[in-house]
């Protein structure tokens, strides 16, 4: 089972049957990957003497061969937040960012916000006190997106009760040097433990913004920090390479020789991994 979920909360209300059967497949697997720590202390505690418990990093669907080093602007000016338009946890980050950027003093800054949603108007009317600072995209497809990263100099996102964010290491792997909020799941996606920034103090994470605007020796540092980072431990070589490990591993234990034979499994006439 990959990214098994385990929750004592969800076992009365509307999701009790979903989490009953949650916890009945993970009670069957033989292998269990976790994708963040978050998720470990209660899957350990249903993980029996004859499963294996591992850590399955997020990972992007591209390989090392099919990446390149980041281009950026460099203009020490654009930031860019990605999210969508919802009325949870979303707009919550939104909202977070806003307070945020209600204390940037730093001159020049403008943010785009790509995403859309059923809570767009919301968003529009929380981001009008900065006027034409703000540009919003609506929804964009991966081109699109890649471009704007591109264009811009910093990703910004809270993370409010996010799982870990996928955006995080998009962001990183286009070179951008990230501010979010130091929170589990979040912080096991980036990089640079200094663009973590404590929860609730928005003058903070403006100052952390701020420092990153005011410094493009910092804002590249960091940016190639975080994508050797993303390069290192969460692209699909890793991901399948621990997926092969494991799988591989129960496959020598649990299948009869004489099926292996059948089969090839275990045989390597190419000479080849």
């Amino acid at each position: 089972i990959i990214e098994a979920s385990i929750s004592a909360k969800r076992r009365h209300g509307p999701w009790a049957e979903f989490a009953r059967l949650a916890d009945s497949a993970c009670a069957e697997a033989d292998v269990i990957f976790y994708l963040t720590e978050r998720d470990k202390p209660e899957l350990s505690k249903v993980t029996g003497a004859d499963q294996k418990l591992i850590h399955l990093r997020p990972f992007l669907d591209l390989s090392s061969k099919e990446i390149s080093p980041p281009l950026l602007s460099n203009r020490g000016k654009q930031l860019i937040a990605i999210g969508m338009h919802r009325h949870d946890v979303k707009l919550e980050s939104y909202r977070v960012l806003k307070d945020a950027l209600s204390h940037l003093d730093t001159p020049d800054w403008s943010l785009v916000i790509v995403g859309d949603g059923v809570a767009h108007q919301t968003v529009r009317d929380m981001y009008a006190e900065f006027g034409d600072r703000i540009s919003f995209t609506g929804k964009l497809d991966r081109p699109e997106i890649d471009i704007r990263y591109r264009e811009s100099d910093i990703f910004v996102w809270p993370g409010v009760n996010e799982a870990f964010g996928m955006v995080y290491l998009e962001a990183q792997l286009a070179g951008l040097p990230v501010v979010a909020e130091n929170r589990p799941g979040v912080r096991e996606v980036i990089g640079v433990s200094e663009s973590l920034i404590e929860q609730g103090n928005p003058a903070r994470f403006a100052d952390a913004i701020r420092t990153l605007l005011n410094s493009e020796e910092l804002r590249q540092n960091r940016g190639q920090k975080g994508y050797e980072f993303v390069v290192e431990n969460h692209l699909r070589d890793t991901a399948s390479g621990t997926l092969a490990e494991q799988i591989g591993f129960y496959t020598q234990l649990t299948v009869p020789e004489n099926a292996k034979k059948q089969s090839g499994l275990g045989q390597n006439p190419g000479g080849g991994n």
